[in-house]
């Protein structure tokens, strides 16, 4: 049935332990409540969403050093701006879906929504990059400082 939505719930299993459903009497009433039928179940594991410092580390370390090295790399500030233009050229290269335009046929690659980003998402995103930037734009981006807080 197409209009049968996707059932998801979150578990939790600790070193050890049990497999732990969170809502585990939500999710047997609305297994109980499906219609007869044969059905896939899948269970992936789950990642956290790229945190706050993930994307402060972003903005205020990987944009602004690549930024300055493109434009001494004979990009200009017509080809991007400002930080936020450099953002969606980034993602447009390096985190992109495939869209099928539905009429023609074209495959267009538009920008993914960085809030979507896991982790590691984030981490492997970072190190594209900086790999580009210290092969293309001659700019040695530095790794986050796991000791930033000592620093404060």
């Amino acid at each position: 049935n197409r209009n049968m939505r996707t059932l998801k719930y979150i578990a939790d299993k600790k070193k050890d332990g049990p497999f732990k459903i969170v809502n585990a009497d939500q999710m047997r009433q609305e297994l109980n409540e499906l219609p007869d039928g044969r059905y896939d179940i899948t269970i992936k594991k789950r990642h956290k969403k790229a945190s706050a410092l993930q994307f402060s580390y972003l903005y205020s370390v990987v944009y602004p050093m690549f930024l300055v090295a493109a434009w001494d790399s004979g990009y200009t500030a017509e080809d991007f701006a400002n930080v936020d233009e450099l953002d969606v050229w980034c993602k447009t290269q390096w985190a992109n879906k495939p869209i099928t335009n539905r009429h023609t046929g074209e495959v267009v690659r538009v920008p993914v929504t960085k809030s979507k980003f896991t982790t590691t998402d984030e981490m492997a995103y970072c190190d594209i990059l900086r790999d580009y930037a210290s092969e293309y734009l001659g700019v040695f981006i530095p790794d986050p400082d796991p000791n930033w807080r000592e620093k404060e």
